[in-house]
């Protein structure tokens, strides 16, 4: 033993006082340790370590005060072991100790400069830029399997209960969120990103009562999200964590509508179960007959990652909305439904129409007083096109024939046709017909409809059955009984697909049909359908109420 001892332990001088910082055993400084200082160290030393480990514990713990061969983890007593290579005693006894304590976490994030941390990100992107994470994911789950028996490890209570435990050792709490200096943080961080407005009132509590909260403790949360130019949700965590007192209203859009009514002194139900009991409508308008129900794209559709159990039943979400537009017809109401997307982007075009159906347009022209005339100039036609985009809900749609109503040189009213597509019985297609917005036109759409009909008279047209779709979402096809055509049938519910996004465009079923779905979905497989290919690419879809078909027959 002594001999393999000599090999390669050696003392730097008799002078140790002078070497502290530097305690390392070298094989060419030709100093050996005697036997009998040896077996002083084999008494004074651990049984479990090897002859060389013994002579440097002995050396560390004859002039380091601090020596331990425990853990520096504060939250591990075990034994470290003897690193050959580097002559020394590790500080951890496992690589998980070492990444768990604190105080070398503190270390390694202080020591990591800005530039290295991009480099390190950079290096990340471009190595798991082809990376396998499908078979990572299945080694995953498997071995989650087998030692937990769950998918995911924090779905086990095992680890759940550890967590909280952590958590409450550390910070007294057994959720981040119910710590102060978890929400502090995360608020310095959303003020420091520059999204908030007005941040000198922000932690004003004062401020904040008078200006956003009434007597009845009803907050003002559009005003709020305006103000501080942030989102509703974080208006409400904003007001929770200052304690503010509040009752909490409806989603800003809806917020919005009732405001709307307001400030036309409309009187009107919200949240109202009366009507179509026991289901409920946003907004029953009794004296004009009228509810309105808003349409949040998310909530009313059927996709992955769906909250609750109604938005993962498809037969619920196929049928959801013209269910209950049956229901306000049995009893003489008129259902308007609102889509969220169409409410964001164009709040006009729907109050415009609310306004109409309320009969609250402020000017109102006799179609007597008002001159039709074919539009066929390039810039008469650019004009009508605008037109539609700015006062038709669905917005521009191509068509071949245009002929606009006129009211001292101003175009106030347009109705749009085009050779049938979707209708084999059909000739043409009543396309479009709108009204500039606030405006009444009086027997604006009679006398634009007969313009057309004297051209198929004139034989300049030829069609012997004309046909047009009203949207149930917004009309019950009065206008059309009024003009002579005749209820055919009512199609069943149209779909469109969309994404979540801070953003969201509806897409219409058209650009999803199956033999497009290849080149356009990341993810597709033939032997599924066309929503299934379209779902498991993370799409939702919407449903609406369908169409009712009219046609109008000339021979």
């Amino acid at each position: 033993m002594i001999n393999n001892l000599i090999k390669y332990i050696k003392i730097y001088s008799s002078d140790l006082e002078t070497q502290k910082s530097t305690l390392k055993l070298k094989s060419n400084l030709k100093k050996f340790i005697s036997t009998d200082n040896f077996k002083i160290i084999n008494d004074e030393t651990s049984d479990t370590l090897s002859d060389k480990a013994k002579v440097y514990e002995w050396i560390l713990q004859t002039h380091e005060d601090s020596f331990t061969l425990i853990c520096q983890n504060e939250k591990c007593n075990t034994t470290v072991k003897f690193d050959n290579e580097k002559n020394s005693f590790r500080i951890y006894c496992c690589v998980k100790c070492r990444n768990t304590d604190v105080k070398m976490r503190k270390h390694i994030s202080d020591s990591w400069s800005d530039d290295m941390k991009k480099e390190r990100s950079v290096k990340l992107k471009e190595y798991y830029k082809d990376y396998d994470w499908d078979k990572r994911n299945a080694k995953s789950i498997a071995t989650c399997q087998n030692k937990y028996g769950v998918d995911y490890s924090f779905q086990a209570e095992d680890v759940k209960d550890k967590i909280k435990e952590t958590m409450l050792s550390r910070y007294g709490v057994d959720h981040p969120l119910k710590s102060k200096k978890f929400r502090l943080s995360s608020e310095l961080t959303l003020l420091k990103s520059n999204n908030i407005t007005n941040k000198e009132f922000y932690n004003n509590i004062e401020f904040i009562e008078d200006k956003f909260v009434s007597g009845d403790l009803i907050v003002d949360v559009v005003s709020f999200s305006k103000f501080f130019n942030c989102h509703a949700s974080t208006a409400y965590k904003k007001l929770d964590r200052l304690e503010i007192k509040y009752k909490r209203p409806r989603s800003i859009p809806e917020e919005e509508i009732s405001k709307f009514l307001d400030d036309n002194n409309i009187k009107y139900l919200q949240n109202d179960r009366s009507l179509i009991s026991p289901l409920e409508v946003d907004f029953n308008i009794p004296d004009c007959k009228i509810a309105i129900e808003f349409n949040g794209l998310y909530w009313h559709s059927y996709g992955n990652l769906s909250k609750n159990p109604q938005q993962e039943d498809l037969y619920h979400n196929k049928t959801r909305h013209v269910k209950k537009s049956n229901l306000c017809e049995e009893k003489g109401y008129q259902l308007f439904h609102i889509f969220e997307d169409e409410w964001d982007n164009n709040k006009d075009g729907w109050k415009a129409m609310l306004l109409n159906a309320l009969k609250l347009n402020t000017i109102k022209i006799g179609a007597r007083k008002c001159n039709v005339k074919l539009i066929t100039d390039k810039e008469d036609k650019l004009i009508s096109d605008m037109f539609l985009q700015d006062n038709h809900l669905q917005g521009y749609r191509s068509s071949s024939l245009k002929y606009g109503l006129y009211h001292n040189n101003e175009l106030v009213s347009l109705m749009t046709f085009g050779k049938s597509n979707t209708n084999k019985v059909a000739d043409y297609e009543l396309i479009r017909f709108c009204s500039k917005k606030g405006y009444q036109i009086q027997g604006g759409a009679s006398k634009l409809l007969k313009s057309f009909e004297k051209d198929i008279a004139a034989g300049k047209v030829e069609c012997n059955t004309l046909v047009s779709y009203a949207n149930r979402r917004w009309s019950l096809g009065n206008l059309y009984n009024s003009l002579g055509f005749k209820k055919i049938t009512i199609t069943r519910p149209n779909y469109f697909y969309f994404k979540i996004s801070n953003n969201i465009i509806l897409e219409s079923r058209r650009n999803f049909q199956k033999h497009m779905l290849e080149k356009k979905l990341d993810i597709f497989n033939p032997d599924k359908t066309e929503l299934e290919n379209v779902i498991s690419n993370n799409y939702r879809v919407i449903y609406d109420s369908g169409n009712i078909t009219f046609l109008k027959y000339y021979n």
